[in-house]
């Protein structure tokens, strides 16, 4: 069965990139279907390793540190800066 989830899971990964120029709406769709699918699978642990040594992971929470300190440091109010950090 988790050969089943990976397999779903790495399929939804290569429909989410080729989505990604084409359709917001169909990215939005698969995103959360593929978190869902990567839950389901088990193996918290080893996934959450995995992605603790992930480069580019570690590039993405870089820049959402960045954005969330310049959330602090913008002249608009808090609730507009807030939705742009929603995005």
């Amino acid at each position: 069965m988790t050969a089943f989830f990976d397999t779903a899971r790495r399929s939804l990964a290569v429909l989410i990139g080729f989505s990604i120029p084409i359709s917001v709406a169909l990215t939005n769709i698969l995103c959360p279907l593929a978190l869902l699918l990567m839950l389901a699978e088990g193996q918290y642990k080893q996934k959450f390793s995995t992605l603790r040594r992930h480069p580019i992971v570690a590039a993405a929470v870089l820049l959402f540190a960045v954005m969330v300190l310049g959330f602090f440091y913008t002249p608009v109010s808090f609730l507009e800066a807030g939705r742009i950090l929603d995005k």
